[in-house]
This record gives structure tokens, sequence and C-alpha cells, in this order.
């Protein structure tokens, strides 16, 4: 079973995208550090041009090898350098579900997002190379799947960092264009 298209010109809003079992984001993205005592500025100026949509928490894990390969390809912005992640909202430890997500840069075209879900228990069950995991999925989540599963196992990945912020995404469900998301207290703890 495949996942149901998205509407051209019409983003899925995160309840819809919550429903879904995989997902692949293309865009490009600036980033910007904004020091502490400017926030509410920027806050107030990106209110007028794009609404904020939602708050909340998020929890990644990264995956690296012992070298640190993929950091140090992505920190100098090399075609098609990749990172494998584990993602999950609100709470310290995942309840129900997360997020295995594979980010790939290009630099002349729209980075990509793509990405599956699966229980916490099938997450760590997935980073040990158990195929099981996978029979449930749809048919684009499973191939995913199986992508990151081999580049878990050719790189020799494991968990390396886990990262926490409070994020607001500032959206409008009518423009998919336009997105600007703000990042706050931000914890990094090595795994």
């Amino acid at each position: 079973m495949s996942d149901p298209p998205n509407p051209p010109g019409r983003r899925k809003s995160f309840s819809d995208r919550k429903a879904v079992k995989s997902e692949v984001f293309e865009r490009k993205s600036l980033k910007f550090w904004v020091p502490t005592h400017r926030v509410p500025a920027v806050i107030e100026i990106v209110k007028k041009f794009v609404p904020v949509r939602r708050r909340g928490v998020i929890h990644s894990v990264y995956l690296d090898d012992a070298e640190s390969s993929m950091y140090n390809a992505r920190l100098v912005r090399a075609e098609g350098s990749q990172l494998l992640r584990y993602r999950w909202y609100d709470d310290d430890e995942p309840r129900k579900e997360v997020f295995v997500e594979v980010k790939t840069h290009r630099n002349k075209v729209s980075s990509m997002k793509e990405r599956f879900v699966l229980s916490p228990e099938n997450a760590t069950k997935f980073e040990t190379g158990d195929a099981g995991v996978v029979e449930n999925l749809s048919e684009n989540a499973a191939a995913l799947a199986s992508s990151a599963g081999a580049l878990l196992r050719e790189k020799g990945l494991r968990r390396v960092l886990r990262t926490e912020y409070y994020r607001t995404a500032f959206e409008d469900p009518s423009h998919a264009d336009y997105r600007a998301s703000l990042d706050q207290n931000v914890t990094l703890v090595k795994e």
C-alpha cells in the first residue's frame, strides 16, 4: 500500500503528516544564529509575514561513524552528503512513534528530507538490523527503510549525539513556499 499523494499546491497539515507512514520534503533553507536578546524582535518581525503555526519540543538522535564522516561532509556542504537521525516530539523519551529520517544535501537544487515512522521498540530493532520491523510499512516507507538500513550497515553508524530544543514554527497553510522556524534552549548531549 502506497502513501496517499499530496495534492499539487497544498502542503499537508501537521495532523495529516502525523497520519502518514512516510514522507518526502524538498526544500531550500537558510539558517541564522540569532542572539538571545534579539529573539523577541525577530519573532515580531516574522509574525508580520508568517503566522505562528505550532510550538513544541523536538528531540533528535544523530547517527554517525567513528570518524564523524557524515557530520564532516555536511559541515562543508558536500554535494550529496547525508545524515541519519531519529526524531520525536514532546516527551523526553519517545512513547508512540519515532521518525527515522534521512536528509540529503544538494547544492544546486532543493535538499531532501525523507522519513518513515516506527514505534520506539521497532526503532531500536531497526538500528540492530532486524529486518522484520519493516513488514507492516507502506511500499514507500519500506523502500526508504531498506535504503536507511543499508546506510546504517555500510557505514557502521551508531548513536553519537542527542539534541533537544523548543521550536516555534511559523507557516501559513495556504502558502507552502515560505516557512520559518526558531529553535531555542538548544541542548546537545553526547550519546
